[in-house]
């Protein structure tokens, strides 16, 4: 996940490096949204995922199952593109076992885009925005340390 800002501090960027990071799963008709804030740093956010974003080809999970989960996070300066941090958090076994059936039913399902588009519409209308859909999400984890 890339979150780009303009005017960066250093408190800014040892709060993005060090703030703890809280991770939940939104699913909506098997389109798992995932929810992620960073204390100090990022207020909530959300990122609607789908396998079927992805070129057919593309469609497996492979050796995912099973495994947990992680979140590449990059800072990036938003006026010059510098990349300025990068961590990654991983979910509890459980945020990914929630996210990796919501992905498996998706490929059992061969959910198109158009229909994974109507159901963004459709929850964007219905939550305002994303402190809501925590408050409605399926599984939270608070994660207190990352790997760099």
């Amino acid at each position: 996940m890339q979150i780009n800002r303009r005017g960066v501090s250093v408190a800014d960027l040892q709060a993005f490096c060090a703030g703890a990071v809280h991770v939940g799963m939104f699913i909506d008709q098997l389109v798992p949204f995932v929810l992620i804030r960073i204390e100090g740093f990022y207020e909530w956010s959300d990122l609607p995922s789908s396998v079927s974003l992805l070129e057919p080809g593309q469609w497996q999970l492979g050796d995912w199952r099973g495994m947990p989960t992680s979140l590449a996070l990059a800072l990036v300066d938003a006026d010059t593109g510098i990349v300025l941090g990068k961590r990654t958090v991983m979910y509890s076994d459980h945020v990914s076992k929630v996210f990796h059936d919501a992905l498996n039913t998706q490929l059992e399902h061969r959910f198109d885009k158009e229909l994974i588009e109507a159901v963004q519409a459709r929850v964007y209308r219905k939550y305002r925005n994303s402190a809501e859909m925590v408050r409605a999400a399926q599984v939270m984890h608070r994660a207190t340390r990352c790997a760099d």
